[in-house]
């Protein structure tokens, strides 16, 4: 017909970039792609198409049956030749993030072996963020078989792409997206997290560096707390962006990780702690109906009477 794959993901891309809501238009193009040979796809084309069907909220089986098909596509796809680190990245994080789908085991071992045969100097900070925070969110489901998706080796590859990167040329919300997928798997990669902390120094260095996405400064400072690795330099540092902060404007769960990973930590700068009491009044009512976010407010508060000298506790 008209349409072939390639033309297919381009138009999807574009209707995912304007966020153009086209749904009869995105239900006749899922149907054109599944009578599709899988030939016809590259690993980009697949990229472009499941990302837009998913940033689009396409509804119901319009979207699982296209994501469904794309899953076969990409397996078909060969490990070695097949992708670029761009579209591992941007494929694992679609299906890592919807819930039209249950994530699949074998798919998701097709992709880390595909990630694998990829040089590590390949790899930009986006795409190893993506791929290590996809297979961090989907570990609980594609690891808990005895065919399950062998996760060390990738993360020492995407160690290895990291570690290739210039700590200079690092942003924010890429550190904290690598720190934070170490830190849910409990990785301790010393020097990967060496890496991530000399690019946290680099950044505080550039005057245009912050303050940023309150969750990126959360997410860092909960992956210093878990994989406890504290740099004095790299707290201080970290401290500082949490109190440039609003506290308002900071979610119910970055104030949560914050509390928690003060309290692990034992912080006790008066600013800090501060910033925390105003931070919790601001949040409270959402976190009352959260109760992994007020456990670790609780914990923080406990860890304050009990830990903490009276002095700074009664800050």
């Amino acid at each position: 017909g008209v349409y072939d794959a390639q033309n297919i993901a381009i138009v999807t891309n574009a209707l995912a970039r304007v966020e153009r809501r086209d749904f009869a238009l995105m239900m006749h193009l899922s149907y054109m792609v599944q009578q599709m040979h899988p030939d016809q796809f590259d690993s980009q084309a697949v990229a472009n198409i499941v990302n837009a069907f998913i940033k689009l909220e396409v509804p119901g089986e319009v979207a699982s049956f296209l994501l469904e098909y794309m899953a076969v596509v990409t397996q078909i796809l060969e490990v070695d030749t097949d992708f670029t680190s761009q579209a591992v990245s941007n494929i694992a994080n679609a299906y890592a993030r919807t819930s039209a789908v249950t994530p699949d085991r074998i798919l998701f071992h097709h992709l880390s072996m595909a990630a694998q045969h990829l040089p590590p100097t390949s790899f930009n900070a986006q795409s190893v963020a993506n791929i290590v925070n996809a297979f961090a969110k989907v570990a609980h489901l594609v690891c808990r078989s005895d065919a399950a998706v062998d996760l060390e080796p990738l993360f020492c590859h995407m160690s290895e792409a990291s570690l290739a990167i210039p700590a200079e040329t690092l942003d924010y919300q890429n550190v904290a997206n690598i720190m934070n997928a170490y830190a849910k798997l409990g990785i301790r990669d010393l020097p990967l997290l060496d890496h991530m902390q000399e690019a946290i120094v680099a950044l505080a260095s550039r005057e245009s560096a912050g303050p940023h996405d309150p969750q990126a400064i959360a997410n860092m400072l909960h992956a210093v707390a878990v994989l406890n690795i504290p740099n004095a330099t790299v707290l201080s540092i970290l401290i500082r962006n949490v109190v440039e902060l609003n506290p308002a404007a900071v979610q119910p769960q970055g104030v949560a990780n914050i509390c928690w990973s003060v309290a692990v930590l034992q912080l006790r700068e008066p600013e800090l702690l501060e910033w925390l009491r105003r931070a919790i009044s601001a949040q409270l009512p959402p976190m009352v109906r959260n109760w992994s976010c007020l456990r670790q407010v609780q914990q923080f508060l406990l860890t304050l009477e009990l830990d903490y000298p009276p002095e700074v506790a009664a800050t």
